[in-house]
């Protein structure tokens, strides 16, 4: 029976023990952890709005003068995973993934043995009034002396990337730990060094593709642990206890300090892909992550009727409510304008959190308060493939970072992993594929304020071809000194846009009525409603590819254990 006075879209109803709204990496997870540990024989219906699964952790591809080239779409990086809870590290053991295989797996030496181990810090002339590349070496201190910032700012630029400065020297740890607590980044410098303007300007967007705050948004305190330039000079050092203060994200981190070599080739996808394949085994024709990674998906076979778990693209789920104590009713548009009605035991919201507020009205209203202030940060990220790397070379460096600029940060080559088929480019003289990677956050303002203001840039008609050329002159411009040719040796940028990118995190700045919301708030809007659960990054208040899949596991849970009451 259906709720009074609420219309049923007509079409024939099809029962589910599941149905999840989203197919990234938590709405993935979350029919994974159903099968696994709820019921196995379960019915599960996934709808995603977009055209693909897996969120941000796609795959792109090139075949360039004959070589085939993977690389990421979007999310790159397994983030510190012995810091991993329980349920993550389990899920990706049942999925064939293996962390530990990175320790021999990549090719730490690539670049260093092809004489590009350093740094490019690229002034461009949009920003600056003039391009100027400064190349820094692991064993040579950086030289400023040409760029195009004031006098006084070279050397303190220089200082900063070869020479970093404690400045709370002479403080205790305890006292340094006060001094960092409730500061931004660049509210430390401002109150304990006496910087030219230019050097601030320097540091504006310096941490902004890391997390997706500017650097006088960033909290001083987790930038200091995990050593961001500006602040990797003050002297405290991880031991005892989590400092007070920190981030959920940092607490965790702080015993966790893991290499940063727990990159795939298609970054995230590889995790996307294989929870997929788990849930619908004729996905792919490959068994294996590494055969799985040049192998073609079998998109066909998302959301075919006899599935156990159906994958349906391209469609947006539009009402999601009980229909009685024991069942919900989601109310989809699918391709074509056709609407459908489908009911399931349990359903779980995995989507960005202010997805909720449209599709649960049953959500109570500090729920739906919280809800509706989680926009995330504005994030662009772009796969390039190059037919050589010999500016690269030629240069000395395999990264580049845009010091100042507003929407593009950071660059660098593939990394250098070799699984299955694919590896490293063995020689500046082949194709190779490089990853570009921006936050829009605009600066002078609050997180809330700046990521609304670049949300909407992103959602202009011209954001993509715009933000596209940008790249490609920001990368010309800055390898145009190593030879490179752009029209020549550039040959394909595939830039991906994501509105809704990181999610916001709950930080010792945060103020009321500033738009943030308690990590307390958001575990209650976890809880959802009844038979309705909410996961992902938004509520988990740890924004990374295991806080998606754990707040897909606590959502499992929940709703295997009774579900909120109503």
């Amino acid at each position: 029976m259906t709720n009074a006075g609420s219309p049923t879209p007509a079409d024939t109803r099809r029962d589910f023990d599941l149905i999840v709204v989203g197919a990234g990496v938590a709405g993935l997870s979350a029919a994974f952890y159903w099968l696994t540990e709820v019921d196995r024989d379960a019915r599960v219906l996934i709808v995603e709005e977009g055209a693909q699964i897996g969120g941000p952790a796609i795959q792109h591809t090139f075949d360039v003068d004959g070589r085939s080239l993977v690389s990421p779409g979007g999310a790159q990086e397994l983030t510190f995973p012995s810091a991993f809870a329980p349920a993550v590290t389990s899920a990706l053991s049942t999925l064939g993934v293996e962390i530990d295989r990175f320790y021999s797996d990549t090719v730490s030496t690539h670049y260093t043995d092809q004489g590009a181990e350093g740094h490019g810090y690229a002034f461009a002339a949009s920003v600056w009034g003039r391009s100027h590349l400064v190349a820094h070496g692991r064993s040579a201190v950086a030289d400023f002396a040409d760029a195009p910032i004031a006098p006084r700012a070279k050397a303190e630029v220089a200082a900063l990337v070869s020479e970093p400065t404690d400045w709370l020297h002479g403080r205790t740890d305890d006292e340094k730990l006060a001094e960092l607590r409730g500061r931004s980044c660049d509210g430390v410098l401002r109150d304990f060094a006496s910087l030219d303007d230019d050097t601030h300007r320097f540091l504006r967007y310096s941490t902004s593709a890391q997390s997706g705050m500017t650097f006088d948004q960033h909290p001083a305190l987790d930038a200091a642990l995990i050593g961001y330039l500006g602040l990797d000079g003050i002297g405290v050092r991880p031991a005892g206890d989590p400092w007070a203060g920190l981030t959920r994200t940092g607490t965790r981190f702080f015993p966790h300090m893991d290499p940063p070599i727990f990159r795939f080739p298609d970054g995230n996808a590889t995790i996307a892909r294989a929870i997929a394949h788990h849930l619908i085994p004729d996905l792919f024709d490959a068994a294996t992550v590494d055969d799985r990674l040049t192998a073609v998906m079998s998109v066909d076979a998302l959301d075919r009727p006899d599935n156990q778990v159906r994958i349906r693209l391209n469609s947006m789920a539009t009402v999601l409510r009980h229909d009685g104590a024991d069942s919900v009713l989601v109310t989809v548009d699918g391709s074509g304008g056709a609407t459908r009605t489908y009911r399931a035991r349990a359903a779980i919201v995995a989507a960005p959190a202010r997805a909720a507020t449209r599709l649960v009205p049953e959500l109570g209203q500090d729920q739906q308060a919280t809800a509706a202030c989680l926009g995330r940060y504005p994030i662009v990220s772009a796969s390039i493939a190059f037919r050589n790397w010999r500016a690269w070379q030629s240069l000395g460096i395999s990264r580049i970072s845009w010091p100042g600029h507003p929407t593009w940060q950071i660059a660098g080559l593939e990394f250098p992993v070799t699984i299955g088929a694919v590896t490293p480019s063995p020689s500046p003289d082949d194709p190779t594929t490089a990853t570009a990677l921006g936050a829009l956050t605009e600066a002078g303002t609050d997180p809330a304020t700046g990521a609304a203001a670049g949300r909407r840039r992103l959602l202009t008609a011209t954001a993509r071809h715009e933000i596209s050329a940008e790249l490609r002159g920001l990368l010309a411009e800055a390898l145009a000194p190593g030879g490179l040719v752009a029209d020549r040796d550039i040959a394909a940028v595939r830039v991906e846009m994501w509105p809704q990118g990181y999610a916001r995190y709950s930080t010792s700045r945060d103020r009321p009525g500033d738009g943030s919301a308690a990590t307390e708030a958001k575990s209650r809007l976890a809880a959802g409603v009844g038979r309705i659960a909410v996961a992902g990054v938004d509520v988990i208040d740890h924004p990374f590819l295991d806080g998606a899949m754990e707040s897909a596991h606590l959502a499992v849970t929940h709703l295997a254990n009774g579900g909120a009451g109503r």
